[in-house]
């Protein structure tokens, strides 16, 4: 299984980049990170994606008033199973802050759960607190394989 992952910092701006990334590469998994785009802006990606072969996979954020900084996206091929896994738990509050999705892929019979983190930079008690709450739900799928990508700002873990 090929996954990779991009912050792409505006997929409005990176887009063409990203599609043509993806044909180079063809990877089963992308998952972006600060994608910077609101529900209502979702309709161009997701034609410009199929037309590939792929379908994205957005996460519960709707951009709001915050949709210039935030926002994660999965990017699967087209005819793969998965589904969204909403948030209603302790992982609910970044979910809805465009920080976190939870994608489960099936791919040849076997789930594979997909973690899609964008730690905001600067925000070192929030990537701290995030990076433990994710430790913790990661804990109550039981043994499952997890797949972690994405834009965690680790480096501002280190004090």
């Amino acid at each position: 299984m090929k996954i990779a992952t991009w912050n792409v910092n505006s997929l409005n701006v990176r887009l063409p980049h990203v599609i043509e990334w993806l044909n180079q590469n063809k990877p089963d998994i992308l998952c972006l990170q600060e994608i910077r785009i609101p529900a209502w802006g979702r309709a161009k990606m997701e034609r410009q994606a199929k037309a590939v072969g792929r379908r994205m996979i957005w996460s519960d954020y709707n951009g709001g008033k915050h949709a210039a900084a935030k926002g994660v996206v999965t990017i699967i091929p087209e005819g793969a199973k998965a589904t969204n896994v909403k948030q209603n738990g302790p992982m609910r509050r970044w979910s809805e802050d465009g920080r976190f999705q939870h994608v489960v892929l099936h791919m040849q019979d076997r789930p594979v759960h997909i973690f899609n983190v964008y730690g905001q930079s600067g925000m070192y008690q929030n990537n701290r607190n995030l990076i433990y709450d994710i430790l913790r739900y990661a804990a109550t799928l039981g043994e499952v394989p997890i797949t972690i990508g994405g834009d965690m700002q680790l480096d501002t873990l280190s004090d």
